[in-house]
């Protein structure tokens, strides 16, 4: 297991990025892909420089800062050469799963070093797996990792908009790397939009916990609006929906720019999706019980019934050992859905809406069913 990082200090560690040096993004980077011990090797740099870019790393017995990278040097602070390790210069910019995927490549024996070489700025600068042999004496034939969209990793290498141009290509990339989850209409318009809002916040002191609830709000307040029935406030509320969803987006962005992300941003985001979803469609049912009376009221507690059976076979769906099945559960229950009511609003039609969500609740599950039943559940 790699559990070691070597990390080159470089002038541009102390950089700003998203709000934190360089040096303890990167830090942060490698303690969620596992490592637990972190050598920094000065490279030059002076050592208080070194220390104040540590950030809240500063204080951690598992950080050690090295003179040199000499032998001696490594041999003193229990750096050994058989250690597999992660090291990269300190002026990189690379997203969590890209490491991932560098460590993961590596541990699958494919080569006894892995690259992953920048792509922009400081060409020279770069990310490799292997011990610590082989990542000082490399070896003439070494692994190759593919970078992110050909946009990260980004070294800084001077430019005064460095770190402007390496915050817009972490922005980018993290439409990509989500992009497996996302229905077809999240993917294509709410990502295109949603990223530019979460770059330009994260630039600012709003935190990713403050959008959801401000998401939760618009969404609460636009499924009022399709429960006063009518035309027009059922339409203006279907707008409003489309904005909170491309909101939901934001939030998650932005924890992920300011590696901010938590159980508790996590849950909660969960939560307030499933209490916005249930307001959305009780006003869907109180639009239609306006237009046709107490059967629109009946047909909610079926549609109920089968928002059940739809949560049982989504859990069943998980329960299998099938990247492929969770995949494909992710784009189904996409938000993408949202997007239905606009023809209904449109036409001033929410108690069509609420039998087409009726039925649906049903038909998911045997759909479900029918996707996955000749694949074998995990042990």
């Amino acid at each position: 297991m790699v559990e070691t990082a070597l990390i080159y200090a470089h002038r541009r560690a102390g950089e700003a990025v998203f709000g934190r040096s360089l040096l303890e993004r990167n830090l942060r980077l490698c303690a969620r892909a596992g490592i637990r011990r972190f050598f920094i090797a000065c490279n030059g740099s002076a050592p208080e420089e070194v220390r104040a870019a540590l950030g809240s790393f500063g204080d951690r017995d598992a950080v050690a800062l090295l003179d040199s990278s000499d032998s001696g040097c490594r041999s003193r602070h229990g750096l050994v050469d058989s250690a597999p390790c992660v090291a990269l210069d300190g002026n990189l910019i690379f997203t969590a799963d890209q490491l991932s995927r560098v460590i993961a490549q590596y541990e699958g024996g494919a080569a006894r070093v892995v690259r992953l070489a920048s792509t922009g700025g400081d060409f020279d600068a770069g990310l490799a797996v292997g011990t610590v042999a082989d990542l000082l004496n490399p070896p003439p034939i070494q692994g190759a990792a593919p970078s992110l969209a050909g946009l990260l990793p980004f070294a800084l290498d001077g430019r005064a908009d460095d770190p402007l141009e390496a915050e817009r290509r972490i922005g980018v990339t993290l439409r990509h790397e989500t992009a497996w989850k996302d229905g077809f209409l999240a993917r294509h318009i709410d990502r295109r939009i949603s990223w530019r809002f979460a770059l330009a916040l994260a630039r600012t002191g709003v935190t990713a916990n403050q959008v959801t609830l401000a998401k939760t709000a618009l969404g609460l307040i636009a499924a009022a609006m399709i429960a006063l029935g009518g035309y027009w406030p059922p339409l203006l509320g279907t707008i409003m929906l489309l904005l909170a969803i491309t909101i939901d987006g934001v939030d998650g962005e932005l924890a992920r720019m300011k590696l901010s992300q938590s159980d508790f941003g996590a849950s909660l985001d969960a939560v307030t999706d499933t209490i916005v979803n249930f307001a959305m469609f009780a006003g869907i049912a109180s639009a239609a019980y306006r237009v046709g009376g107490s059967l629109y009221l009946k047909l909610f507690g079926f549609f109920l019934i089968g928002c059940a059976l739809s949560a049982a076979a989504s859990y069943w769906v998980y329960r299998k050992d099938s990247a492929e099945s969770r995949s494909l559960l992710e784009k189904l229950t996409s938000r993408d859905f949202v997007y239905a009511l606009i023809p209904f609003a449109l036409i001033g039609r929410m108690d069509l809406m609420m039998w087409v969500a009726t039925i649906g609740s049903f038909v998911f599950p045997i759909f479900l069913w029918a996707i996955t039943r000749r694949r074998p559940l995990a042990s």
